[in-house]
């Protein structure tokens, strides 16, 4: 997808959705929400989870900036394993999308313990 900075978007990668946030390719303000498959269940869990990232994906930043960034966005993001039946966004056409109709999602199946990929 072709990021036009006045387009609301749905992020659905959260290491490359910030980064994108970070570089000025997308305004936090377009941001409705963001789909992740991160999981935390604790502040703890939280700010570990905040430090890999930045350790792998976000070092190039300002720790402050980073944290500014993703405070901002906690509310909108989604952790999609807590979701029924739990699931995650392929993003093999691109990490944004305008409308939820353009989302192509993989499920579990918790029978057989595997993710269903989408047809």
């Amino acid at each position: 997808m072709k990021i036009n900075k006045s387009t609301q978007l749905i992020g659905l990668s959260l290491s490359y959705c910030v980064s994108d946030i970070l570089t000025k390719q997308v305004e936090l303000d377009n941001v409705l929400k963001i789909y992740t498959s991160c999981l935390w269940k604790s502040e703890q869990e939280l700010e570990d989870l905040l430090k890999k990232y930045y350790e792998f994906h976000w070092y190039q930043f300002e720790l402050t900036e980073v944290r500014k960034v993703f405070n901002s966005l906690l509310p909108k993001i989604q952790m999609t394993q807590l979701f029924d039946p739990p699931c995650y966004p392929n993003i093999f056409r691109g990490h944004w999308v305008a409308n939820e109709s353009d989302i192509s999602w993989h499920t579990y199946n918790k029978k057989i313990k595997r993710w269903r990929t989408p047809q």
